[in-house]
């Protein structure tokens, strides 16, 4: 009888917890019994209309942590809300939010061939940016960097009818931010791409740039004309 009132007191501490939102460190233990990852245990609450997460499922990456060591074939998400790593623990099968300075880099292997690079930038000059240390894909690095933060807001609250009942939902959207690293190893952000806002950024090189983009036949409109017109920059100009 004793038995039976401890495991339902278990029960109902293990039930509390999960409610509330006092964070909970948890680690990794491999197949060797040696601790890898930690984190906090991460709850997913049902209450955004729309996508939080980069990756909408869970997917084999690769990590770098900071200290060096490579960890490969770990199932994580990206949480653009957040700007977290979200790491499902097949052991425990817990999911767990990563401590962000743990990781250096990590890639997202959306296929065999597609690898999604992302890096932790560590930024302190720019007010637009909420948080020093960050989460960008990395689209070219070099003298020049450019570097793309998912980053996902809410947008406002709108009322859905779900199992017979009205929820108010928060809205989301992604809003990505573009960050430039310049040879000077200053960062500047843009917050939409245009031939303008490069063009703006080297007042003395705007002829240069001008007939690369001519002569390449970009429009300076995508992240990948972007990337394409970086790499030129890198080979031609900053070299």
């Amino acid at each position: 009888m004793k038995n039976s009132i401890l495991i339902a007191f278990i029960f109902v501490c293990i039930s509390a917890t999960s409610q509330s939102n006092d964070s909970i460190k948890a680690a990794s233990i491999d197949v060797d019994f040696s601790p890898t990852l930690t984190g906090e245990v991460f709850y997913e609450f049902v209450q955004y209309a729309g996508e939080q997460f980069f990756n909408k499922e869970w997917t084999k990456s690769d990590i770098l942590l900071s200290n060096g060591e490579l960890l490969t074939d770990k199932k994580i998400k990206y949480n653009g809300l957040l700007d977290e790593v979200i790491w499902f623990n097949t052991t425990s099968f817990s999911k767990v939010k990563l401590d962000k300075l743990s990781i250096n880099e990590f890639w997202i292997k959306n296929s065999s061939v597609d690898k999604v690079h992302f890096k932790r930038l560590t930024i302190s000059s720019i007010k637009d940016l909420k948080s020093t240390d960050l989460f960008a894909e990395v689209g070219v690095e070099g003298k020049l960097s450019f570097y793309i933060q998912h980053k996902i807001v809410g947008t406002g609250e709108e009322e859905y009818f779900m199992n017979g009942r009205y929820f108010l939902l928060t809205s989301l959207k992604e809003k990505p931010l573009y960050i430039i690293q310049l040879p000077s190893k200053e960062y500047v952000v843009i917050r939409k791409i245009s031939r303008n806002a490069i063009l703006k950024l080297f007042p003395d090189l705007k002829k240069d740039i001008s007939k690369l983009i001519k002569d390449n036949s970009l429009t300076v409109k995508t992240q990948t004309d972007v990337v394409r017109l970086f790499e030129l920059l890198n080979s031609k100009i900053f070299k």
